[in-house]
């Protein structure tokens, strides 16, 4: 979940860890499997990513981490992913909380604006405050961008974040008015994060374990899920007992998109609207 940038994603589990106690961990993998490999770092629990496009079909994941042994545990995890991938270890010198602060700047999607704590507020916008934490979800990626800019346009009504991370669009979705607005995630540090950061804004999210496929999702009038394109046929079935009336998806690229549309063709949802950010392709599905 990338832009044609050199530093596209950064997340960090701890900014205030000393940088010489961290040791980087490159992952080259092929750009299709870049959501699969990332996965698999927050589960490992690295302390930061960045995300480099190599222009040749990969992309360079540099990782940080403090447990010894990382490099064996990674590229272990990695196989059994299975993801192809090159994985090299060196020290790291940076500075990390001073990166974390240079990569995550305030992000405008009217009339949202998106911001780290460390950045002032803007007059006139409605403000969404996002600690960068290990769960994936900043605004920064472009997948996150372009499901804002499709959800500013959504009536208020209930909403279901499906795999929230950081719990970015559903906080958004409740400073846009969508109420009740709930969030789910299978991984704990991504509940901690969207209920830490949903108290921060202030806004009543509620945030909860679920599976998706596994367990019975809440029914809402809206749906929005930046997830990755084979987890959308578990989702429309989870789904198919109480359909949205419009469901917003991502984290697609664009070979992947029509099939993932068309998991969603049963419970009488089309495409109504389609962003992109090469390679990524964002869908608006609605009645």
């Amino acid at each position: 979940m990338s832009a044609p940038t050199e530093a596209t994603r950064v997340f960090s589990a701890d900014s205030n860890k000393p940088s010489a106690e961290l040791a980087r961990l490159t992952a080259i993998v092929p750009a299709e499997r870049t959501a699969d490999a990332l996965v698999v770092a927050a589960q490992l629990h690295s302390a930061g990513c960045q995300e480099r496009q190599l222009g040749d079909g990969r992309v360079a994941l540099d990782f940080w981490f403090s447990a010894p042994g990382a490099e064996r545990a990674l590229s272990d995890a990695l196989a059994a992913a299975p993801v192809r991938a090159e994985v090299h270890v060196s020290m790291d010198t940076t500075d990390w909380q001073a990166s974390m602060r240079e990569f995550h700047r305030p992000i405008a999607v009217e009339p949202l604006y998106l911001r780290p704590p460390w950045e002032p507020a803007r007059d006139g916008a409605i403000d969404v405050v996002i600690d960068p934490g290990m769960a994936f979800g900043t605004g920064q990626h472009p997948t996150t961008r372009s499901c804002l800019e499709l959800l500013v346009r959504r009536p208020p009504g209930s909403l279901l974040d499906a795999g929230c991370g950081s719990g970015v669009l559903a906080i958004a979705a409740c400073k846009l008015g969508h109420d009740p607005v709930i969030a789910v995630d299978e991984d704990p540090d991504c509940i901690l994060s969207a209920s830490a950061n949903a108290a921060a804004n202030r806004v009543p999210l509620k945030a909860r374990f679920a599976r998706i496929g596994k367990d019975p999702l809440p029914a809402a009038r809206g749906v929005v899920a930046n997830l990755t394109a084979t987890v959308m046929p578990l989702l429309s079935g989870a789904l198919v007992d109480a359909p949205p009336e419009w469901l917003i998806i991502s984290g697609l690229r664009g070979f992947e998109a029509a099939e993932a549309s068309e998991a969603f063709a049963p419970l009488g949802l089309e495409v109504g609207a389609r962003r992109e950010a090469d390679p990524w392709v964002t869908l608006l599905l609605e009645r």
